[in-house]
């Protein structure tokens, strides 16, 4: 559409006029010129284009002015002026060449991709006049203006379009807006709502549910005039005394500068539809949690004298120990305060004495209250801690946990769990020579057990596929002092069968995962599928025990290639990066921004992998880290002992496949058809490091001086292969998948992203070695103790296992309750 601006000039007839007017009151007769003053011109040197292609609302407008025979004093402009003649024109004064105009676009369209925008028509006019007050002809410039229309997203309650929350007859919603247009701000610059009830003459409800977009088009015809209006900083709104019983909509919308509206109504993000029910029936759910347990109630209560509800723990004697909580209140709810106390009477209201020293008593109330810390406490003595929440609906909800402090003694040298679910053995008491092949790649349960235990040249027995001459090969831990602990024990509460009464007799603990025990999904007594103790024991609402250990001072090497996915993988958070694929050749990411490696967490708290990692099943080349070249020394956990770098010379350069070349004979177990399943070169399970992850510690124990070092080592790194994309966007090449902490605020924690068994025999045993003697500082085993290739002698058939027995190693192998060597 064109339009036509039409604008009156003063001409000839007037200067004349008041030329002669100036003659004639002269006192001097005499014949002058009359020399007429030219019209100045001016001129739109920047404005936008007359075309439908314009895409912004705010536009740098520029002008110039010029009068031949004068000067521009100044220029007036409008904006939009009416075209219908003799109606009034606003015109402005300025005397500036240039303006940053802001234009409306307030009508709604979808564009492409279904984005909205707003657009609207606009036309702009601009005079000059010179110094005899003489105007220009104007100039105009007619356009478009765009704007993309901002979004907006209910936050609380959370409408799902499915499901309709629950809530008390106070309920807050709250909602999040974004403007990616905005010149001064990326949000709404205000906001409106309306809570419409069901039956409501107004509108028709059902309508409202079931086409959303019906609303828009209703209200739009009186730009939401009924509709609360709030400024863009106020992103929450309080109803209260709403009727129990009936269902409500929330409707919002968000305005920008440009005068648009968020167009797009749906029922998952700017209309929630709630039910009001019962104020006394809901409260807010709690969550408790530190280095050893997470556990979350799924909804309020107040029951403490249930013993069913209690959170029961086991914690460390004579330390410290610190309780973090957090509640979730009821949908359209807030959190007014929490309390807590220590044993007692709970509805004793007597005040505390001392805030800091005064357990016995409730705390005082405030909405900042979400930890406390109490201890030591000595062996075997037991208490109940009580926190409570209360939300703005007066709703009461408390947690108790039930826990008794055990004293780690850490006697004992080591203690390795095999928490492995491997192949279980495939003996025939009745046909011993018609033994079922195993069916999966080396190593099953039994081969394992020797591979690392054996004591070395007794006779195989099981599903002997070689004949039966070969005699077992010592272990890879042979000729140190172990005993050994397995979880396939039966126990429903998987963690029974590891409680910190036996895992706290040992200094150091190697805990061993694999594949099938981190990805398994049945619980720990599932015949077929179980899970492994360290997965159940990760579980919101369970309790880990290895956990426990590592508080109270105990060393862990953790590994297996699966062992951080067990551990972590109930904390996925959905829909972020990588993380709703199946484990498999594609990575299953944690990381830090997505609330999954966070403190609570074993990998984030003793392993110190704090910013990202990946767990993939992929091939890629293990090597030492040129980063492992040792040459510290600093204090110990709480500044306790001395540490120094081991020497990781004596890493494996390499860890290489299995390999005949290498001495990697096909064991017994095994029939040389089955050789692909001996010696690998596939993919295995992974887990790295895939973000920067620098772990830098004060060590010097004087509060006045600081002496900052790095206190994690990179042993081992990935090099090539299918690995992650790292933060730069480009895939990772080389990242650490082994590594060392060993600083002053946690016990010493060795993490080992690979298994120990599938490679080659040597760099296993030096794998073995650097942790056993260069870290921890066991004796290495005799020379030539674990060397050599199978041994061969004659043996009757069905001989003895070829498995590791008590008494393997140099020093004591001792069996803790509940372990036989099969």
């Amino acid at each position: 559409m064109k339009r036509t601006f039409h604008a009156r000039a003063r001409g000839w007839t007037t200067v004349a006029l008041v030329a002669l007017a100036a003659f004639g009151c002269s006192k001097k007769a005499g014949i002058h010129a009359i020399i007429p003053n030219d019209r100045p011109t001016v001129e739109l040197t920047a404005a936008p284009v007359d075309t439908r292609d314009t895409s912004f609302y705010a536009y740098h407008l520029n002008w110039s002015g010029n009068d031949a025979d004068g000067r521009i004093e100044y220029y007036t402009y409008a904006i939009d002026p009416p075209t219908t003649p003799n109606s009034d024109t606003t015109w402005f004064r300025t005397t500036k060449n240039e303006k940053i105009q802001f234009f409306s676009a307030t009508h709604p369209v979808r564009g492409i991709g279904g984005v909205w925008r707003s657009t609207d028509f606009h036309v702009f006019v601009i005079k000059a006049y010179d110094n005899n007050g003489l105007a220009s002809v104007p100039k105009s410039r007619a356009f478009y203006s765009y704007t993309i229309a901002p979004t907006v997203s209910i936050t609380d309650p959370v409408p799902s379009g499915i499901s309709t929350p629950l809530v008390t007859p106070a309920v807050r919603f709250s909602w999040t807006g974004t403007d990616p247009d905005g010149q001064f701000t990326q949000k709404p610059v205000k906001y409106k709502f309306k809570l419409l009830k069901r039956g409501d003459p107004e509108f028709d409800f059902d309508l409202a549910k079931q086409q959303p977009d019906s609303v828009r088009r209703f209200y739009a015809k009186t730009n939401f005039a009924s509709w609360d209006s709030v400024g863009g900083d106020t992103t929450s709104k309080q109803y209260t005394g709403l009727t129990p019983n009936s269902e409500y909509l929330f409707m919002l919308i968000g305005y920008d500068e440009a005068g648009a509206y968020s167009p797009e109504f749906s029922p998952y993000s700017n209309i929630c539809s709630v039910v009001v029910g019962l104020a006394g029936t809901l409260g807010p759910a709690l969550a408790l949690f530190n280095e050893f347990f997470f556990f979350q109630n799924q909804s309020g209560g107040f029951v403490p004298n249930d013993s069913q509800s209690w959170i029961k723990l086991e914690v460390p004697a004579e330390q410290q120990i610190t309780f973090n909580w957090f509640a979730t209140a009821t949908p359209g709810s807030n959190i007014e305060w929490y309390r807590w106390r220590l044993d007692g009477d709970v509805f004793d209201e007597t005040a505390r004495t001392n805030e800091s020293t005064d357990w016995y008593h409730w705390s005082q109330k405030s909405p900042g209250t979400l930890s406390c810390t109490v201890g030591p406490f000595s062996h075997l003595e037991h208490h109940f801690l009580y926190v409570e929440a209360l939300d703005n609906n007066g709703l009461l909800s408390i947690a108790v946990i039930s826990f008794t402090a055990i004293r780690a003694t850490l006697d004992r040298d080591l203690l390795i769990v095999d928490d492995t679910r491997l192949e279980p053995d495939k003996l025939n008491s009745t046909f011993p020579f018609r033994q079922k092949l195993y069916a999966i790649n080396w190593p099953s349960a039994a081969e394992l057990d020797t591979f690392l235990y054996a004591r070395g040249g007794y006779p195989w027995r099981g599903p002997v596929s070689n004949p039966p001459t070969q005699l077992s090969r010592p272990g890879v831990f042979a000729g140190y002092s172990f005993d050994t602990l397995g979880t396939r024990q039966g126990y429903e509460i998987a963690s029974a069968g590891v409680p910190l009464s036996v895992l706290g007799k040992y200094a150091h603990i190697i805990w061993l995962v694999d594949h099938f025990g981190g990805l398994n999904l049945g619980g720990p007594t599932d015949p077929v599928i179980p899970m492994s103790t360290l997965k159940y024991m990760s579980l919101r609402g369970q309790s880990s025990t290895l956990s426990t250990y590592l508080f109270s001072g105990g060393q862990l090497w953790l590994a297996g290639g699966a062992a951080a996915y067990a551990s972590l993988i109930d904390f996925n958070a959905r829909g972020s990066r990588d993380n709703d694929r199946i484990y498999g050749p594609g990575p299953t990411i944690f990381s830090f921004s997505a609330g999954e490696l966070v403190p609570g967490r074993m990998m984030y708290d003793f392993a110190h992998w704090q910013s990202e990692m990946a767990c993939q099943l992929c091939v890629s080349t293990i090597l030492k880290s040129p980063s492992a070249v040792g040459g510290w020394t600093n204090p110990g956990r709480n500044y306790i002992g001395t540490i120094t770098a081991p020497d990781y010379s004596t890493l494996p350069a390499r860890m290489n496949y299995k390999d005949i070349a290498l001495g990697d004979s096909l064991p017994a177990t095994r029939t040389s058809g089955q050789s692909n399943q001996f010696y690998l070169s596939g993919s295995l399970d992974l887990e790295y490091i895939d973000q920067p992850n620098i772990i830098v510690e004060d060590i010097d124990p004087d509060p006045l001086t600081v002496n900052e070092v790095s206190v994690l080592d990179t042993l081992m790194e990935l090099h090539g292969g299918p690995l992650t994309t790292g933060p730069s966007g480009t895939a990772q090449s080389v990242t650490p998948v082994m590594t060392y902490y060993h600083g002053v605020q946690k016990p010493q924690y060795i993490f080992t992203g690979f298994n120990i068994w599938s490679f080659s025999r040597p760099d296993c045993i030096k794998l073995v070695d650097t942790v056993m003697h260069g870290i921890w500082h066991f004796p290495l085993p005799p020379p030539g103790s674990r060397g050599g290739g199978f041994a061969v002698r004659s043996s009757r058939p069905g001989a003895a296992s070829a498995r590791a027995t008590p008494g393997s190693g140099t020093g004591t192998a001792r069996l803790p309750v509940g372990k036989t060597r099969e």
